[in-house]
């Protein structure tokens, strides 16, 4: 079910330059700025910017004190929403620069069960790739260029013992998915496999899970490489662009479950914060570098946001009554 609307981006832009890091990991060097943009739905209590497409085109969810419907705004600022046929609730992932959106719905509400779907041109796919299995949870998580999509499922509910297998979809027409286009993510150790990004390389990024831990991982071919943010017991990324930078979460023993968001270019770690948020939550980022997510405010309001780069000051300074971004040198979506 779809519906189209011209609701506008309703933005606040804040600009926020590097000084020295205010988060409880010790910052070892500075990096780009960002100017932050808030995203809101009149009439929503909850909206997340998940996904944002090269030209600039986003996609998220949004629920108004119930379930949550998917949206896609385009290039002209139109929105349309969207829930899969008998769906209760919509979570959007990600999307591709055809518009091609990938997510899950729950199909009632008890969200126990989950059904993965591809959004394409007004038409949905919810391809059943694991007959015979009732596994309660399978979600498609990226899409690429070239219509490869990375995923995962869950063998079991959720207070049972469980494992998490990725996967890997590829096909060149989404009506014809079958089981046979699917193929296993394995890494040595790992009980339970999340691959988050995937760009146009087929380079896949993710977390995993084994008995050291919550571990980052970018995987390139048959090449593994682990991702770990010093101080960290969790380190989660959650996109990838085709320049290789990777955005995502983290956690610290020493402050709970609270995350901290980061984004990986060239074997460096910065944190990023929206400024003045309670928390900050990064979920894609495009070829521009451009990152989009949600974040909590002092009110307990959840809004969706884009974080665009600005040029790198030649001084470090702050900006006075604006907030600040603080930077980690070397620091799922779901946690």
């Amino acid at each position: 079910m779809t519906s189209t609307v011209p609701v506008s981006l309703t933005s606040l832009t804040l600009s926020a330059l590097a000084i020295a890091a205010t988060s409880p990991a010790a910052a070892i060097s500075l990096a780009t700025g960002y100017k932050y943009e808030r995203f809101d739905i009149p009439g929503a209590t909850f909206v997340t910017v998940n996904a944002i497409d090269n030209i600039g085109q986003i996609a998220g969810q949004k629920a108004e004190n119930g379930p949550a419907t998917g949206f896609f705004v385009d290039s002209d600022g139109e929105t349309t929403f969207f829930d899969p046929p008998g769906s209760y609730a919509t979570a959007v992932w990600d999307m591709n620069d055809a518009g091609t959106i990938v997510g899950y719905s729950f199909r009632d509400d008890s969200f126990l069960k989950t059904e993965p779907y591809i959004y394409n041109s007004s038409q949905f796919y919810t391809p059943d790739l694991f007959p015979g299995n009732n596994f309660p949870d399978v979600e498609f998580s990226s899409i690429n260029n070239a219509g490869q999509i990375v995923g995962f499922y869950y063998t079991d509910l959720f207070w049972n013992p469980y494992e998490v297998h990725g996967f890997l979809l590829n096909a060149d027409d989404f009506s014809t998915l079958s089981p046979d286009d699917v193929t296993p993510i394995t890494i040595a150790g790992a009980s339970q496999i999340f691959p988050w990004g995937i760009n146009d390389a087929g380079k896949i990024t993710g977390h995993f899970n084994d008995t050291n831990g919550t571990h980052g991982f970018l995987l390139e071919g048959e090449q593994l490489t682990q991702l770990n943010i010093p101080g960290a017991d969790r380190t989660r990324p959650s996109g990838i662009n085709n320049k290789d930078s990777i955005i995502g979460v983290f956690t610290l023993p020493e402050t709970g479950r609270n995350s901290y968001s980061f984004i990986w270019n060239n074997g460096q770690f910065q944190e990023l914060v929206f400024p003045n948020a309670l928390s900050t939550r990064v979920l894609d980022i495009n070829d521009a570098g451009v990152i989009v997510g949600r974040y909590q405010d002092a009110d307990g309001k959840f809004y969706g946001f884009r974080a665009t780069p600005v040029p790198e000051p030649s001084t470090v300074f702050a900006l006075v009554g604006l907030g600040v971004v603080a930077f980690l040198g070397n620091r799922q979506k779901r946690l």
